[in-house]
């Protein structure tokens, strides 16, 4: 299916939420059209007006809720076909979802909205438009040509029950007066020229034929041309002129009791009409052998050529259907409150891994293959949706015998139908691997919240699309205060911009940049960060944003400072007596007297006292006391 061109209608009153999710689905789809409404009242008329293919509604707001946009969406003919997605902040806010479902909503998302769970609702939006749109098109297309077919069909039959009678009438009245002749041949042409037919009658004997003129006009020629039942035969189609004669026979050997069938005729202009030939021997000898057949012959074209289009959107549908991984079905609940499905279309296969012959008197075959922990919720929910006329919305699994558990979603619109039973129109779609992706990214975003570094991810030109808690912890700064802000909002000032150039020259040309910073918490108070910077591509190797990870090391880098400090003040302390030891030492392979030894080992003593006294001065300052 073709996303590129798609129009999307987001409705919230926070400005902010209407560029961040203009920003989400920007990078999946570039070349949708996103108008934003900041009101319900302007969101409906921008509904109204544009007939976008999904509606992401906010539940909070002023004037009118998203409660209420929604319902009049569905119940405008203009609207309703237009799935609506509520997106809100409430996550576990359980009673929102069941009324979002309740008002027609297809779907629900909960702030902050997962990427990746967007994209599939979107796509999965679309779909449904589609196949709503296609589904009330069809079903109106089909309605017009039964209602055309019921309507020929009636007139047909009326048409030929009064020509029979007629016929019957006249044949029975044959010397009554020219009045009454006259009066019944006008209601017999009024009743043939209604509906398309003439009368004809074929000696049998020697294939000689008799007919209303209205037969040749039927095919475009004068009367002239039509003597011998072969001229008939001889404009046959092909594929039809078998049909044709074996229906004769059997009805002339008693098989059938009246001839009937319908074929192909060329007509002057050299296409093919349909007509249909009904009749029956009227007149035999005394051994019963038959020597007279009169009947009627009906033009019937335009009916199966609307046969023909219905059989033909009816291929084509199965044609889409079998490229369908995922299936679309009626599904219906009959007044003793047995279950089977009607229709379906070919992804059953797919999905249960079962035919259509297999569900349509029967749902056992579906039920048996849900899983044991779902088989309640799902009736449960069909139940509720019977009872109260609502949307059926529901997630399981499936167990298909040696096969995987797979997850279905499964989304339903129920209808009341005249003798009491309910039927659901909608589709089942398998989810198991958008739930693994789910799964997968709840892990790595719980990884990320739960970090013990600080991380965060910008657009192309540096500005923040998101932080984790550890961010909004060190710095001091709200979620929402940091969104859309560029980093430069946590400098100290007091780095220098040569260090920021070679950063950007690094990342931008695709490499990771390693560094120490000084930055500046919300409350003014300066802090030292360790930091990774390194460039997201897509796969097109083209840079799409910048993942830094940061550690605060302040207090490592006060550590660090001290023992430098102390290094350095200390140092002569100990280069000095060192230094004497190494001249005492140096001293005593000199030719000396004992005295002058003893002199020196003197000195020794108190130098390496010294230096014992320094070296201890430096373990008290950079050693904890409690160690």
């Amino acid at each position: 299916m073709d996303y590129k061109n798609i129009k999307i209608l987001a409705i919230d009153d926070n400005r902010d939420n209407l560029f961040t999710i203009k920003a989400l689905i920007k990078e999946t789809f570039p070349e949708a059209s996103i108008e934003m409404a900041t009101d319900g009242n302007e969101g409906l008329a921008m509904a109204y007006e544009q007939d976008p293919d999904v509606i992401l509604l906010d539940i909070l707001m002023p004037i009118i809720d998203g409660f209420e946009v929604c319902k009049q969406l569905k119940e405008n003919d203009l609207s309703k076909d237009i799935p609506v997605i509520f997106i809100t902040a409430l996550k576990g806010d359980r009673d929102s979802k069941v009324k979002a479902l309740e008002v027609g909503a297809e779907a629900f998302l909960a702030k902050p909205i997962d990427e990746i769970e967007l994209i599939a609702q979107i796509r999965a939006m679309v779909k449904i438009k589609k196949n709503n749109i296609q589904k009330r098109t069809e079903k109106i297309e089909l309605s017009l040509l039964v209602d055309e077919q019921t309507v020929q069909l009636k007139a047909t039959n009326m048409a030929m029950l009064n020509l029979l009678e007629d016929l019957k009438a006249e044949n029975e009245a044959r010397k009554k007066s020219e009045e009454i002749q006259q009066l019944h041949s006008s209601r017999l042409e009024f009743a043939m020229y209604t509906a398309n037919m003439a009368w004809w009658e074929m000696d049998i004997l020697n294939g000689l034929v008799k007919f209303d003129n209205r037969k040749a006009e039927m095919l475009g020629y004068t009367p002239e041309k039509f003597n011998h039942y072969t001229d008939f035969t001889a404009l046959l189609h092909p594929d039809d002129f078998e049909k044709c004669m074996n229906a004769m026979r059997n009805h002339l050997n008693g098989s059938v009791e009246k001839y009937e069938v319908d074929y192909r005729i060329k007509i002057k202009d050299g296409t093919y009409k349909w007509l249909l030939d009904i009749g029956t021997v009227n007149k035999r000898d005394a051994a019963g052998v038959p020597l007279y057949i009169t009947g009627l012959v009906i033009d019937i074209n335009d009916s199966k050529n609307a046969e023909d289009k219905i059989r033909q959107k009816d291929i084509e549908f199965q044609k889409l259907s079998k490229n369908m991984p995922d299936f679309i079905y009626q599904f219906t609940r009959r007044v003793d409150g047995t279950y089977h499905v009607p229709i379906a279309t070919a992804g059953i296969k797919n999905v249960f891994g079962l035919n259509l012959e297999d569900v349509m008197n029967d749902f056992s075959p579906i039920a048996e293959r849900i899983h044991p922990d779902d088989i309640a919720n799902v009736f449960h929910k069909i139940e509720n949706s019977a009872n109260n006329l609502t949307a059926f919305l529901c997630e399981y699994r499936v167990q298909i015998p040696n096969k995987p558990i797979k997850w279905l979603l499964s989304k339903s619109t129920p209808e009341k139908l005249p003798d009491g039973s309910i039927t659901w129109y909608g589709y089942v779609a398998d989810i198991t691997e958008s739930k693994k992706v789910a799964l997968k990214l709840l892990q790595l975003t719980q990884a990320i919240e739960q970090s013990p570094v600080s991380i965060f991810i910008t657009d192309q030109k540096g500005n923040i699309e998101y932080v984790n808690q550890k961010f909004t912890k060190i710095t001091g700064y709200d979620l929402e205060e940091i969104i859309g802000k560029n980093p430069r909002i946590i400098k100290s000032g007091n780095t220098s911009l040569k260090i920021y150039e070679q950063l950007w020259d690094s990342i931008l040309d695709g490499k990771e940049w390693n560094g120490v910073l000084q930055n500046k918490k919300k409350n003014g108070e300066f802090f030292w960060e360790s930091i990774k910077i390194s460039s997201i591509k897509d796969k097109n190797g083209v840079i799409t944003n910048f993942l830094a990870i940061k550690e605060d090391i302040t207090e490592r880098k006060i550590v660090d400072d001290k023992l430098k400090k102390i290094a350095w003040q200390q140092s002569h302390e100990v280069r000095g007596p060192l230094s004497s030891i190494l001249g005492i030492i140096s001293a005593m392979n000199f030719k000396i007297t004992l005295e002058e030894k003893l002199e020196l080992l003197g000195k020794l003593d108190e130098v390496s006292k010294k230096l014992d006294k320094a070296i201890h001065a430096i373990v008290n300052e950079t050693i904890p006391s409690n160690i």
